[in-house]
């Protein structure tokens, strides 16, 4: 409860720096990080009033050690995703190949064959779809890599 709170109070206060270093630019370039930094102090105060208003203390959740190299793995690979992003994939194949991977390590032996081309197709999708966003609609530079 007192790490909940901590954290959220570290994440008010950084909100509430971006929303300060806002102040000086213009309308249109202020309006998105502004109502991100409002609603990110807005969830973490109701996260701080939740958590307060629970009696009950939560016991602490150890993790299993197979469990922590899932989450040092995933944490590699991201890294992996992020570099390998500019030079070789690039945005979208990047990303497909990267919720892929993942999907296999979370989904482990229980994943079957029909479920691994519904989440390609699925990653796929969404991908393409903030791919179309980004780089389209809002005009974002995305990295491009050998690939695409």
């Amino acid at each position: 409860m007192i790490s909940n709170t901590i954290v959220n109070t570290i994440f008010i206060l950084l909100a509430s720096v971006f929303l300060y270093q806002t102040k000086d630019l213009n309308y249109l370039s202020a309006i998105f990080p502004q109502i991100i930094s409002v609603v990110v102090i807005s969830l973490c105060t109701i996260s701080i009033v939740t958590s307060a208003r629970k009696k009950e203390e939560q016991s602490a959740v150890k993790i299993k050690r197979e469990d922590l190299l899932y989450i040092i793995i995933i944490i590699v690979l991201s890294f992996l995703w992020v570099y390998l992003m500019d030079w070789v994939f690039g945005f979208a194949v990047g990303s497909i190949i990267f919720m892929t991977i993942i999907s296999l390590i979370v989904g482990g032996k229980n994943l079957k064959f029909k479920q691994l081309v519904g989440n390609i197709i699925t990653f796929s999708i969404i991908t393409i779809a903030f791919w179309y966003l980004l780089a389209k609609l809002l005009i974002v530079p995305l990295p491009r890599g050998l690939l695409f």
